[in-house]
């Protein structure tokens, strides 16, 4: 093997491109890196065995392509990089938060113990002392005593 083959495959055993097609029904995706586009590639989900998920890449995604040997060919996709068209969509350590495309978003405050799923004009929070509701102005409340509809208290017992 000469030097120049050794350089090109050690270029290509990481990388950075972008997101150029997903084939959904294959779990396949076409990476672009610079002047190469690459065949479709399997991209790397948190769980592929008896659990499994589904959170396929978006076009325009910046990611990683990992070539074993340095054909990447036989490569896979690590997504999840984010960029200056896709940021963070948070920035604090206590925050685990998930956003949608149409902007519902479901998040888990671990250091306020608090959960939230937000869609539109309608939420949930969710703590360790209640429940709280809210769609179009209207507000639910539920705690550990009892229900509040609209500051009205409805006793259970």
């Amino acid at each position: 093997m000469d030097l120049i083959e050794l350089q090109r495959l050690i270029h290509n055993l990481i990388r950075l491109g972008t997101i150029a097609e997903v084939d959904h029904a294959r779990a396949r995706v076409r990476v672009q890196s610079g002047e190469l586009l690459t065949n479709w590639l399997p991209w790397v989900e948190a769980r592929a065995g008896a659990t499994r998920d589904w959170d396929p890449p978006t076009e325009g995604e910046q990611v990683a392509v990992f070539s074993p040997g340095g054909d990447p060919a036989a490569g896979f996709v690590i997504t999840g990089l984010f960029s200056d068209a896709h940021p963070a969509p948070a920035d604090s350590s206590n925050l685990w938060r998930r956003v949608f495309p149409d902007e519902a978003l479901i998040e888990y405050d671990h250091q306020a113990h608090r959960l939230s799923a937000v869609t539109g004009p309608s939420s949930i929070h969710m703590d360790r002392s209640r429940i709280l509701m809210a769609s179009n102005g209207s507000t639910i409340e539920l705690d550990a005593s009892g229900i509040r509809l609209n500051g009205a208290r409805i006793d259970l017992n």
